[in-house]
């Protein structure tokens, strides 16, 4: 029996995961997620998919893989296939293995069928819904339901009903009453969810025997899988680290993976850039990012200071709620953060509960009107709301937890001072140095120092842009370095690796040269076969 691989993303790019594995009569994704990349070769903020074309966009501008039988059909009409992909093969999908609920892993299952089971963690499922509960309707974030379709002339309008989908929590937990009735309440009130059958058991998918091992990543939940196939173990690591908060994790899942003796390890690659020969940094801690920023904010007593970290990173966001105490501040956070916490909370008790804490508010920011969910976080934090004007006024008493898309709060605010701590990630493209050089004037205009944001000149590529000497160590990456990708491939020591979510995948071939291991780079839309 032949297993083969294809990959449709995650080749030569960050981000974009969509690797089709078919064995016999199971066939399954390993992620499927939005690129970023090819999509913002296209569209942008105010340049975006039409909604009600349904999947024409995408499959025009091939941004999703052409295959029957894996999508929507209110999305993709008879004419739609027969236009884009007549000849194209027929799948019948058993699963997709959700990683982790980023939306480069996880964003285009938004297009599948909503009858098609997501094997996942609790943790994974309730970020997701969560995010999609507080965000906008987008035809491309709808991973837990589907807001269904239907053709009213040449165009789709959404119907009465959302389907929700079928979700097997891979760490079987049981959900309370709480946990349950948010999962099945739907934001919108004139909408109702419709469940699909989940499967019995998530010991398995198709045919085929599955594993998964929580592991750190900068967002909770996340996960790595194991297939047990006819050509053997397959393994694949989706996104982690060692030096984060739950590093063990990570050590627990590579023993695990190991003592499958794998014939195939698929092996994230974000930051595998070294050029051969040479060595790479180890980049900051958790531990190392709570010094730096502590440092900084007790050098700016009594004026603003906002903190920008990724969206979800709850780590970041506890040790700026952990500083915060150490200055004798406050901490002011938007309500879709304490949305978010609040749904995480309800499957697992050692997230924290904000309601509880003193030193935890919420900002109001300025809405024409408010969602339902937001109500109810209104309502939940009763007298804890704090205002622009309250800020302005006692300025050194608050840190603020704002990221690039909240800059316009701060004309609400308007600081005569303060600091703006960066606490993300770096420019991968042009796009992202972009948003810097905006970023700065926003900053310049309020008279607020940036402190880790990269700085460059307008022409220069966005890996010439660079945190300047002595602001260092403000942000922990989610993925391992350089020298931690190679222990943790040596240490699973699969007969086969193939190198996804990687710029250069070629430096596992260099640095391995000298290992039993052998490196297969894949190739977008290309097959990879193995057999027993």
């Amino acid at each position: 029996m032949t297993v083969t691989l294809t990959f449709y993303g995650g080749v030569r790019e960050i981000g974009g995961n969509k690797i089709l594995l078919q064995d016999g009569d199971t066939s399954l994704f390993l992620d499927f997620g939005t690129s970023f990349k090819r999509r913002y070769g296209y569209f942008e903020e105010f340049l975006r998919p039409r909604p009600g074309a349904g999947m024409l966009d995408f499959l025009e501008l091939g941004l999703v893989p052409r295959l029957k039988g894996i999508y929507r059909p209110d999305l993709l009409p008879e004419d739609l296939i027969q236009q884009y992909m007549p000849d194209s093969p027929e799948v019948k999908l058993d699963g997709i293995l959700l990683s982790h609920a980023h939306v480069d892993h996880s964003g285009y299952i938004s297009f599948l069928r909503d009858d098609i089971p997501v094997y996942t963690t609790a943790m994974s499922a309730f970020i997701g819904k969560a995010m999609q509960d507080s965000g906008q309707s987008d035809i491309e974030r709808e991973v837990c339901y589907a807001n269904l379709r239907k053709l009213a002339g040449n165009y789709l309008s959404t119907e009465k009903n959302l389907g929700l989908r079928p979700f097997c929590f891979m760490d079987n937990q049981k959900l309370s009453d709480e946990a349950s009735a948010f999962w099945a309440k739907t934001p919108m009130v004139s909408k109702k969810l419709v469940p699909h059958p989940v499967p019995d058991s998530n010991r398995k998918v198709g045919s085929l025997p599955l594993r998964y091992f929580p592991v750190d990543h900068s967002i909770p939940g996340a996960c790595s899988f194991a297939l047990e196939t006819s050509a053997g173990w397959f393994c694949y690591t989706g996104d982690l680290r060692l030096h984060g908060r739950n590093g063990k994790l990570t050590g627990q899942a590579i023993d695990g993976m190991a003592a499958l003796h794998p014939e195939v390890l698929i092996c994230e690659g974000t930051r595998a850039r070294m050029e051969s020969g040479t060595r790479h940094e180890a980049g900051a801690s958790e531990e190392d990012v709570h010094h730096a920023a502590l440092k900084h904010i007790r050098k700016y007593e009594g004026e603003l200071v906002i903190a920008d970290f990724g969206p979800r990173n709850i780590d970041r966001l506890l040790i700026f709620h952990e500083i915060a105490r150490e200055t004798r501040r406050k901490l002011a956070v938007l309500a879709k953060d304490a949305f978010l916490l609040e749904a995480m909370r309800l499957v697992s008790s050692q997230m924290p509960d904000f309601r509880r804490e003193t030193d935890v508010l919420i900002y109001e920011d300025l809405k024409s009107q408010s969602k339902n969910w937001e109500k109810d976080i209104r309502e939940s934090y009763r007298g804890k709301i704090i205002t622009p004007e309250e800020i302005h006024r006692h300025p050194g008493d608050y840190i603020i937890c704002f990221s690039f898309w909240d800059l316009k709060n701060l004309i609400d605010i308007n600081p005569e001072s303060g600091i703006y701590i960066y606490s993300s990630s770096e420019a991968h493209d042009e796009e992202g140095k972009m948003d810097f050089w905006r970023l700065s004037n926003w900053l310049e205009h309020f008279n607020i120092t940036p402190i880790g944001l990269p700085r460059g000149k307008q022409d220069d590529p966005p890996d010439k842009w660079k945190v300047p000497q002595g602001e260092e160590n403000l942000h922990a990456s989610g993925h391992a370095g350089a020298d931690d990708l190679l222990a943790i491939v040596r240490r699973i020591a699969p007969k086969i690796l193939v190198p996804v979510h990687s710029l250069r995948p070629e430096f596992y071939r260099e640095e391995l040269s000298d290992s039993d291991i052998k490196v297969v780079l894949p190739e977008f839309e290309q097959s990879l076969s193995f057999s027993s």
